[in-house]
């Protein structure tokens, strides 16, 4: 299985189905990706689990994750993770406008 990093926790999103890219994704908190990193990481666990709304309701936070790269000089840009996650938001509006 492909190793995943977690980069960023989008609390406001709520996922049915993961948005897939090449190198990363944005995932459901019920996917298996992130179940596997959060029984590893028992802090990323609890992180993930501390998300309510503003009357304590718990929620369910998106997660978007990049692919671990095999290179060990290959790094994650934060640039190229933001333009993912900004070609979606920029393709969500059009969608529900037609």
């Amino acid at each position: 299985m492909t190793e995943w990093a977690p980069i960023w926790v989008l609390p406001n999103l709520r996922l049915k189905e993961p948005i897939e890219g090449n190198k990363a994704a944005l995932v459901s908190f019920s996917d298996p990706r992130i179940s596997a990193l959060a029984s590893k990481h028992k802090g990323f666990n609890s992180y993930l689990g501390r998300f309510t709304d503003a009357f304590g309701v718990r929620q369910q936070p998106a997660v978007l994750i990049a692919k671990k790269s095999e290179a060990k000089k290959a790094v994650i840009r934060v640039e190229a993770m933001a333009s993912f996650r900004d070609l979606i938001v920029l393709s969500v509006i059009p969608h529900s406008r037609a």
